[in-house]
């Protein structure tokens, strides 16, 4: 069983953004593991206003294997709370929060692919 965690905190300056925060945790055990990732990047006024760029983020995503096939799962919620209120260039249709979920598995394609090559 492992645990891991990082917690990091940056000035961003020239690019025009403002403070970026972000935290994450692993676990990973046997045949499972897990990610946690909460992630905060606020505009050069320091405020949340647009989804893709200056807002928050959490992901959480995990993977199990049983047997030769490994399944995955993952969620992401991103959030920018004040997008309309500070800035009134931003468009009214624009997002204020977004949510996104995938699911996937695989297996070795040549466990189901093999030919017999004896003669019938």
């Amino acid at each position: 069983m492992e645990w891991e965690y990082e917690l990091e905190q940056r000035i961003v300056g020239a690019t025009g953004q403002g403070r970026s925060d972000g935290i994450e945790m692993l676990y990973q055990f046997a045949n499972a593991g897990g990610r946690v990732i909460y992630d905060e990047i606020r505009g050069a006024d320091g405020s949340f206003n647009d989804v893709d760029a200056h807002s928050r983020s959490l992901l959480a995503a995990g993977a199990y294997s049983f047997g030769p096939v490994r399944v995955y799962a993952g969620y992401q919620h991103l959030s920018a709370p004040k997008m309309h209120r500070h800035d009134a260039r931003a468009p009214r249709s624009a997002p204020e929060s977004l949510n996104d979920s995938t699911s996937f598995a695989n297996f070795p394609a040549s466990s189901c692919m093999r030919r017999d090559s004896s003669p019938a």
